[in-house]
């Protein structure tokens, strides 16, 4: 059974990850073991999966009655499994800007 095609919104997501300096050392380094970029491509669907499908979002960066999550879920998330699946952390302030990303809508 083949895996269902990925929106453009999962495919945006994706790229904005696997192009992030912070991950892509994390896996390249294999910090998160054998299995570091299974771990990435999971990350990319659970932080795709917390925006709603963009036919039912509108533009914000607050987040709230929209649907989307606000600035801090998205980082606090990115920071967590950072932290948790690649023991990194992210002192850079590069979470923010990935976070910005993807509320502008990648």
């Amino acid at each position: 059974m083949s895996a269902p095609t990925p929106t453009p919104w999962e495919l945006g997501v994706a790229y904005l990850l696997h192009s992030w300096p912070a991950l892509t050392l994390a896996v390249t380094s294999n910090w998160g073991g054998a299995n570091s970029s299974e771990k990435r491509d999971w990350l990319c669907g659970a932080i795709a999966d917390m925006f709603p499908p963009l036919d039912q979002s509108t533009t914000s960066s607050t987040g709230g009655d929209n649907g989307e999550p606000d600035d801090y879920d998205v980082e606090e998330t990115l920071a967590q499994v950072m932290q948790d699946e690649f023991e990194v952390r992210v002192e850079d302030g590069s979470i923010v800007h990935v976070c910005c990303i993807c509320h502008c809508g990648v």
